[in-house]
Parts: C-alpha cells; structure tokens; sequence
C-alpha cells in the first residue's frame, strides 16, 4: 500500500521517499549523573558500548561525556576542577569542547553558591 511512497536507495535498501534527513547530533556535552539519557531503556547498548562502568551496582551513573551520541569518558569534580577519564583518544576538538563544558560546569556552581563545594570534592562519582 505504502510502494509510492518508496524508493530504493543506493546501498539497495529501500527508504521513505522526500524523507527529512536526520537531525545532526548535538556537540560534545559533559551529562550529570541524574541525565536521564540512560533512563527507563531495557538496553543502554547504544549510548554505552562497552563502557557499561558508567551504570554503577546502586544503578546511578557516573557522569559523562556523550560524544557523536555515544560515552566516551566519565568526569568527576577534583579540587575545584573537572577531571576528565576518557575511555579512549578523544580529538583535540572534541577535547576543547569538553573543556568549554568543563569551565561551564564551575561556573555554574560558583555562581549557584556551590563554590566550596566544588573546592572540596575530591573523589569521582
């Protein structure tokens, strides 16, 4: 009923035809332990590829980097810093994006009072 609607694409496959694009995934974003990205799925397979570490036994997550959609580092607040644990080479863009986040995470919390609680953390979640 829908074989108007169809057309064959070049991998051979067939697709809707006048079908919007995808849209393009968001830049590299440090996500906090309470994100709800990884909320209510049966499997987290996508977002966490072998990098289930992130879920802890309690079932909270650790904080982390989401890159092209996928974990590819957890962070933590040390000493007044973000401390950033990537779970492979990250680009020297994607890098200095995180750290843009990174400087925006302190910002935040100083300007919301949580300065000396930034100041003291100093194990990872």
């Amino acid at each position: 009923m829908i074989g108007a609607e169809l057309e064959e694409r070049v991998d051979g496959l067939l697709g809707l035809a006048g079908k919007p694009s995808a849209a393009p995934l968001p830049p590299p974003r440090l996500l906090g332990s309470f994100d709800p990205l990884l909320l209510g799925w049966e499997s987290r397979r996508d977002v966490l590829a072998a990098n289930e570490s992130i879920v802890t036994t309690n079932g909270l997550f650790r904080p982390f980097a989401l890159v092209r959609g996928r974990a590819e580092a957890v962070w933590s607040l040390r000493g007044g810093s973000v401390s950033l644990e990537p779970f492979g080479r990250l680009s020297k863009t994607v890098a200095a994006q995180l750290a843009t986040e990174a400087d925006d995470v302190v910002r935040f919390l100083a300007e919301h009072g949580q300065e000396s609680q930034t100041k003291r953390a100093r194990e990872p979640y």
